[in-house]
């Protein structure tokens, strides 16, 4: 029986040294965090399920009745590319017509040099065998047809 009333005391003493808080404030701490995490992931989830019930609801629904105005702006998206394509193959055609006719005139010069040499820069006798070649020739333009914009944009300017 001493021997129990010794470990009786002993333990006793044990308890009365020991600072069990300071072990257990810090697994304490631990748990108060890791409430306050779930805490706020809870509040997370529940904003995420709000977010996409008001997504289901409203958001969706609107997509889906601008489908209509998404699908008028792809085709004249898609107009606008042909008409683009139709005025660069237009001007590819008088590009050649304006070669070829500097080509006839004979104009060799390319820029603002080669531009105002036929007005200015021409002898009289270079004058005059343009002239007859001109009258002896009888060269006649024919401009090229073109696009009609009222056949792309409507005769009016509000589409």
């Amino acid at each position: 029986m001493e021997l129990l009333e010794k470990l009786g005391v002993e333990y006793s003493n044990y308890f009365r040294q020991a600072d069990i808080s300071k072990e257990i404030n810090p697994v304490c701490t631990s748990i108060d965090e890791m409430l306050n995490r779930l805490e706020e992931f809870e509040n997370l989830v529940a904003n995420i399920k709000n977010d996409l019930a008001i997504s289901m609801e409203q958001t969706i629904p609107d997509l889906m009745n601008s489908q209509d105005d998404f699908n008028k702006l792809c085709k004249r998206i898609d107009d606008l590319e042909a008409f683009i394509g139709l005025v660069n193959q237009n001007l590819d055609r008088i590009e050649k017509d304006v070669v070829d006719a500097e080509e006839e005139l004979g104009i060799n010069d390319v820029g603002i040099k080669g531009f105002l040499k036929p007005i200015f820069g021409k002898t009289k006798k270079d004058r005059r065998s343009v002239s007859d070649d001109a009258g002896n020739s009888a060269l006649v333009y024919v401009p090229p047809v073109i696009f009609d914009t009222k056949s792309f944009f409507g005769s009016n300017n509000g589409e």
